[in-house]
């Protein structure tokens, strides 16, 4: 009972309410380098949370208005190689057409085929439209019967003419960018 006793009863040492001890708080001096560290840290954190906010992507990172375009392939002004894919992928229900360097190539369109041997896919030279990505892609191929066997270096002009697939071709819009080649 005494220990009981002593350890309810105030002490010199220790002032506050009886039975319960008060810790007595100590300022501690702010260390500059933690001070320093803990603020890179938070600064680190913003610029984060702001690029993440601010990141523009698709059609919209690559400046294009028009909501029939989801995105351009290459993105204008980009430097490619001269066996570079390039088109266009339009949103859901559109279809149409690709003119690059001012010649008008023909389109495609990519079906499941029945090949003689499973597993393989016909070359197709000409534009293809993916009906399943809504894509119109074309990648030179140095081959008999490729409007297009590589892309010369320089600067080279896609002009992609756009329909909806339930509109028809008579109601087409075009949209211009232009590529670099390498």
């Amino acid at each position: 009972m005494a220990a009981l006793a002593d350890a309810v009863a105030p002490r010199q040492d220790r002032p506050g309410i009886v039975g319960h001890a008060v810790a007595v708080a100590r300022r501690r001096r702010l260390d500059p380098r933690t001070l320093l560290v803990s603020a890179g840290f938070a600064v680190g954190v913003i610029l984060v949370a702001h690029a993440f906010t601010s990141a523009r992507t698709g059609s919209e990172g690559q400046g294009v208005k028009n909501p029939a375009i989801d995105r351009l392939i290459p993105s204008p002004d980009d430097l490619v190689l001269r066996q570079s894919e390039v088109g266009i992928d339009l949103a859901t229900g559109y279809t149409g057409q690709l003119i690059i360097d001012d010649q008008a190539l023909p389109t495609q369109e990519v079906v499941a085929a029945n090949s003689p041997n499973p597993g393989t896919v016909d070359r197709i030279l000409n534009v293809r439209f993916d009906r399943a990505q809504n894509t119109l892609l074309y990648q030179p191929l140095d081959v008999t019967g490729a409007p297009i066997k590589l892309f010369d270096p320089g600067r080279h002009t896609i002009t992609a003419r756009f329909w909806k697939l339930d509109e028809g071709e008579d109601t087409a819009h075009q949209y211009t960018w232009s590529f670099r080649v390498a």
